[in-house]
């Protein structure tokens, strides 16, 4: 049977077409022709085929009842499971310093823009001060990490004004992300799992790392009466990676019990059902750069577009942004960077025939050695960051 109590399974094209030659010699004799040529073998080959395609929608049907086998729609449709959606894609999020005109007011709406056409539209009016400066939030016209621009880059004028003399952004933009991946959502899911406690460690994570924007999070707790590591007495510190701070201030304290000190240098004021404020403390983690040269020896079957490849597969394992803007979430925090695990992922692109990797927090300071990872810190890595020779 195609379902019973070990599963669901799929017959293959050639087990269909089997069947079928059986049923038409049972049918028609044992001497009946059924080559690939004959009007009869024509017609059994071509309904094997048509029923192989219904059998794997059956399978997908199957396996679409399963978060781990899921795909797209059907993994959002299971996510109500786990109290928690997909991240849609965001827009990035900065403040923009303007000097100009003293006491001219810039209307909502204007545009500004990289050097390389990555616009950004002000939220909000923006008066100048008697001595002509002033700042105001803009957000980017285009949704994805394409508008998390760096710091000092968003200095064009789109739609020019003479009372405004120059724009610029003196922080990077932030928050803006690519619509949330199979494997990104389902991997949420999973650890979203504990959110539905209080008061531990895990249902703490849980609930960050639910956060919009969040990529990973970890949650060090102090259970001594004593300080230990800088943590005071029957404490939390919570370090996230990514998100809206006052987002994660809220997700701390919805899962915090009373007497817990939260800990951090990041301070947020969150309010309970009686109104009173709370003020909760985090850290961002520490974003350790690590370098990676890839020296590889390939065959024909090399794509054009492998050295691109290589490098995505490293940016998977270690975590960062891909060469075409994915974000991918890669190791948890605290996890040591392997280099075993990159090798094995650089074999799975085509043509890869050997591979010798060396790793390091600097891209002179190379070596064969894993790179060891502390509990606050998480590795991270971009396609810049990966030499293929």
């Amino acid at each position: 049977m195609a379902l019973d109590r070990n599963g669901f399974k799929r017959k293959t094209y050639a087990e269909l077409y089997d069947d079928m030659e059986v049923k038409a010699r049972e049918l028609f004799g044992d001497d009946i022709n059924t080559t690939e040529r004959s009007p009869l073998g024509i017609l059994i080959r071509l309904f094997a085929w048509f029923l192989g395609k219904t059998w794997e929608l059956a399978e997908k049907v199957y396996n679409s009842g399963f978060i781990t086998k899921a795909e797209g729609v059907q993994m959002d449709n299971l996510s109500v499971f786990f109290n928690t959606s997909r991240n849609l894609e965001q827009a990035s999020i900065v403040e923009l310093s303007f000097t100009g005109t003293p006491n001219f007011t810039i209307p909502a709406g204007k545009q500004y823009t990289t050097e390389n056409d990555i616009y950004f539209e002000l939220t909000e009016d923006v008066t100048l001060s008697v001595g002509g400066t002033g700042t105001g939030e803009a957000v980017c016209v285009d949704v994805g990490v394409v508008g998390n621009v760096p710091a000092d880059t968003i200095t064009v004028q789109a739609e020019p004004d003479a009372d405004v003399l120059t724009v610029t952004n003196t922080q990077a933009a932030t928050g803006g992300r690519d619509y949330e991946t199979d494997p990104e959502f389902l991997n949420r899911m999973l650890d979203s799992s504990a959110a539905n406690g209080y008061g531990t460690a895990n249902a703490i994570r849980a609930a960050v790392i639910n956060v919009p924007g969040v990529r990973a999070a970890t949650v060090i707790v102090n259970h001594e009466n004593t300080v230990v590591n800088g943590n005071n007495p029957k404490s939390i510190h919570v370090y996230a990676l990514g998100g809206n701070g006052a987002d994660i201030a809220e997700a701390i304290f919805s899962k915090l019990t009373a007497g817990i000190e939260p800990m951090g240098a990041e301070l947020h004021t969150v309010y309970d059902d009686s109104g009173q404020a709370q003020i909760i403390k985090f850290d961002y983690a520490v974003e350790v750069p690590i370098y990676v040269e890839v020296d590889i020896s390939t065959s024909v079957a090399f794509p054009v577009d492998g050295v691109a490849r290589v490098q995505d597969e490293v940016v998977k394992v270690i975590g960062g942004t891909a060469n075409d803007g994915t974000i991918y979430i890669g190791s948890q925090m605290g996890d040591d960077v392997i280099i075993s695990q990159l090798t094995r992922k650089v074999f799975e692109v085509p043509g890869v025939v050997d591979a010798q990797i060396r790793i390091g927090k600097t891209s002179g300071t190379l070596g064969t050695s894993n790179i060891v990872i502390q509990p606050n810190e998480v590795a991270q890595t971009s396609p810049s960051k990966v030499t293929v020779i």
